[in-house]
């Protein structure tokens, strides 16, 4: 999948929450992070982050490229079984396929 652009929500020691221009909302650990390190004088890199927020920033806009294992798992703007909006979207498919199945037996009963 190609890179996304995304805006750093929030920020804490151990992640950051992003939200992608589609809608998609995601999380970054701080063990991706440890190629972020910055060049020190006389070494090649210095060490690694300690924080995300060492990094990144509450309103950074960043590329994320999508981690294919957690793609697979989620949708976008987290439509997913905990979310309320898929259970209303069920009930709702239901009620619409109760109602035809009772329209359908209603006409063919006459």
């Amino acid at each position: 999948e190609s890179w996304k652009k995304a805006v750093v929500l929030k920020v804490t020691k151990d992640k950051a929450e992003i939200e992608t221009a589609d809608g998609a909302t995601g999380e970054i650990p701080l063990p991706l992070l440890a190629w972020a390190r910055h060049a020190e004088k006389g070494q090649n890199m210095g060490p690694v982050p300690t924080s995300v927020k060492q990094v990144l920033r509450k309103g950074d806009v960043i590329y994320v490229e999508p981690n294919k294992y957690r793609s697979r798992q989620s949708t976008v703007n987290a439509n997913n079984v905990r979310s309320t909006s898929f259970w209303i979207s069920l009930a709702s498919l239901a009620t619409s396929i109760m109602s035809t199945i009772v329209v359908v037996l209603s006409y063919s009963s006459k």
